[in-house]
């Protein structure tokens, strides 16, 4: 994929991602499939004003989906969002107490972008 598509892509996904709905909704997805109604539950919002924000999760393939009867059940299409949203929320806004989890995967990347940039000529 050339440089500009591949950034095209990526502004697609970030633009979809943009509301703090929808990220609330990635990191409640990151934990577990959940229904509509768990996701209504847990937000505290009306399922209309959920279903809308799954549907733009929907056409940016950020969520997958089951129906269970009557009910649509909704998982991340890919488990490296979790990891996307966590890193972006570690920029400038680090919990004092540490997350080492996080604080692992970030020396991991920024190992790996530093093997990245010696081996480029």
């Amino acid at each position: 994929m050339e440089e500009p598509e591949r950034c095209e892509k990526i502004a697609r996904l970030f633009k979809a991602m943009a509301h703090p709905t929808r990220l609330r909704i990635v990191g409640l997805l990151a934990r577990d499939v959940s229904c509509v109604d768990d996701l209504r539950a847990a937000l505290g919002l009306k399922q209309p004003n959920i279903s809308q924000h799954l549907a733009v999760m929907r056409g940016a393939q950020l969520v997958k989906f089951r129906r269970e009867g009557n009910r649509v059940c909704y998982g991340l299409a890919d488990e490296n969002l979790s990891i996307v949203v966590a890193l972006l929320g570690s920029c400038g806004a680090r919990d004092p107490r540490g997350d080492r989890k996080l604080d692992k995967l970030l020396g991991d990347l920024r190992a790996y972008f530093a093997k990245s940039r010696e081996s480029v000529p």
